[in-house]
């Protein structure tokens, strides 16, 4: 996971797709929907893969090359790891809960176990929204300061000088117990 900059892993299986010559993580957005994997016909599997055979490392874009977008791309990170700490924490209590006797459990074992299951499902759809938020932050600000004229190089790099403060709606989960 940390060799490819990847926070954490919220399903199993998790495919990491990878090319080999620059060891890029190529699925970065779709590494996750394997977790359902048992439900994946496997024309619709086989196609998957099939489609990164030929794959290599995007390139990247005027959106993506700006530091004030790659700033953001790195608060998600530092906030999907964040959550994925504790969400790991959560797991650990929940799996040694469920063979531990009634006693040594808390009485909202169920309750708390629903919790962190949902917990998983949802941080990656969160971390997919925050950075489309942040794409579509930057291209907002970029569209203003273009006007009607395409963004170039000077757009971008006059956006970075400005450093604009454009804020993420992180929603950290609320746990009474994590």
């Amino acid at each position: 996971m940390r060799r490819f900059g990847v926070a954490a892993i919220y399903a199993t299986p998790t495919v990491f797709v990878i090319d080999p010559a620059s060891e890029t993580l190529l699925n970065r957005d779709e590494r996750n929907q394997w977790g359902s994997a048992y439900s994946t016909p496997i024309e619709d599997a086989r196609a998957w893969f099939a489609r990164w055979a030929d794959a290599r490392p995007a390139t990247g874009g005027l959106v993506e090359s700006s530091l004030v977008y790659q700033a953001m791309m790195i608060e998600i990170d530092i906030f999907e790891e964040e959550e994925g700490t504790r969400l790991a924490r959560a797991y650990q209590d929940t799996g040694r809960w469920r063979f531990a006797d009634d006693a040594d459990r808390p009485e909202n074992y169920r309750v708390l176990d629903r919790e962190a299951d949902q917990w998983r499902r949802e941080l990656p759809r969160q971390v997919a929204r925050l950075r489309e938020q942040a794409r579509a932050m930057v291209i907002g600000a970029l569209r203003e300061r273009a006007g009607d004229q395409p963004f170039t190089v000077e757009t971008v790099a006059a956006l970075d000088a400005d450093n604009p403060d454009l804020a993420l709606d992180f929603e950290p989960h609320v746990s009474e117990t994590w």
